[in-house]
């Protein structure tokens, strides 16, 4: 595993490059680190956030607790972004609608500067985020020096995969509370439970 005051220096440096940037481009760094190690304390952290859900994922528990075991089912998809916020998002095993793709099942975790999403038998809720998946057929030993081109998104809200901008968020609730009038003007008599 990476030394302890390696992990902080690399944390203290990604928070580094997002405050210099404003948090505003996708940045491109050559990551030199070890793959499997990264995917293998990645999927760690999404058993400690579903510990239920994912004892039926054998798999899963078999690639974190065997150091040499590579590979993972297509059925997992992990990625990566920056986060320059200061919100935490840990989400456990949902399931995102209103999504172009349709409904993806996904779990999130969100600690600046990083976000991770795992998701099952789903593409990622946004195109832009750097899939890591990959990192699984590296050998435990491997080092690399890996260009990821990790997008810079904000996170403001609990829901997870959702990468809106406060202006953003306030538009849809703006539009939101509009159409919530119209059909209370509109269809009078009609509760919106019902």
């Amino acid at each position: 595993m990476v030394p302890q005051r390696g992990r902080q220096l690399s944390y203290r440096m990604a928070g580094f490059r997002l405050a210099i940037t404003g948090g505003r481009p996708t940045l491109i760094y050559p990551h030199h680190i070890y793959p499997l190690r990264v995917l293998k304390q990645v999927v760690a952290m999404f058993c400690s956030v579903n510990p239920h859900a994912l004892r039926r994922h054998v798999e899963l528990v078999r690639f974190v607790l065997n150091k040499e075991a590579r590979g993972l089912p297509p059925v997992y998809r992990f990625v990566v972004y920056y986060n320059m916020g200061q919100r935490m998002r840990r989400v456990g095993i949902s399931v995102q609608g209103g999504n172009p793709a349709g409904l993806i099942t996904l779990s999130e975790i969100t600690y600046p500067p990083f976000g991770y999403v795992m998701t099952f038998n789903s593409p990622p809720p946004d195109a832009c985020l750097c899939e890591i998946t990959h990192f699984a057929r590296r050998g435990y030993d491997e080092d690399l020096s890996v260009p990821l081109r990790l997008p810079v998104l904000p996170v403001h809200l609990v829901y997870p995969g959702d990468y809106r901008s406060k202006e953003q968020i306030m538009r849809d609730y703006a539009a939101n509370a509009l159409m919530e009038d119209w059909n209370a003007t509109s269809f009078p008599g009609v509760s919106r439970t019902s």
